[in-house]
Order: structure tokens, then C-alpha cells, then sequence
């Protein structure tokens, strides 16, 4: 697919990314997603997240969408508003 396509496909899905994360097949859109996405994107996508981290730290699936987020997101920053707070 091109790139184009794929991030108009990766916006479409960004409101929806936690609901993916309850099977291996979702986790896998969304680690895609999150790939893709640029910086102003990324910060989008963690928004959704905002306050959720503990549930998702214990769900088998979920806890690796945010290892993911934690190993290649370069903004700590916002990371640690999101995630760890």
C-alpha cells in the first residue's frame, strides 16, 4: 500500500486504537499505526491513552502496545504525561 494511503488509513484508526489492543491481530494494527504516524500523530494516539496505562500494564496484549510506545517513542516528555502519570 502506499504511503499515503496507509497514513489516511492510520488516522482513520486513531480514535480507535485501544479498543484494538484485546487481540494479537489488533495489537499488530496498532504497533503499524503507531509506526507510521508522525510525531504530531504519536502525541494524538497517546492522548487516547491518557489514564488507562494501568489497566493496559496488566492486560497480556495491551502491556506490549506499550512496551512498544515506551522503547521507540523519542518524546519522554509526553510519554511520561500519558503513560506513567
Amino acid at each position: 500500500i502506499e504511503f499515503d494511503k496507509q497514513q489516511e488509513i492510520a488516522n482513520l484508526l486513531q480514535e480507535n486504537l485501544p479498543a484494538l489492543l484485546t487481540a494479537i491481530q489488533g495489537l499488530k494494527v496498532a504497533c503499524g499505526v503507531f509506526t507510521i504516524s508522525n510525531a504530531k500523530d504519536r502525541k494524538l494516539l497517546l492522548k487516547h491513552f491518557k489514564g488507562k496505562a494501568k489497566e493496559m500494564a496488566i492486560h497480556p496484549i495491551a502491556s506490549l502496545f506499550l512496551l512498544k510506545v515506551i522503547t521507540s517513542y523519542d518524546d519522554t516528555v509526553t510519554c511520561k504525561k500519558y503513560i506513567v502519570n
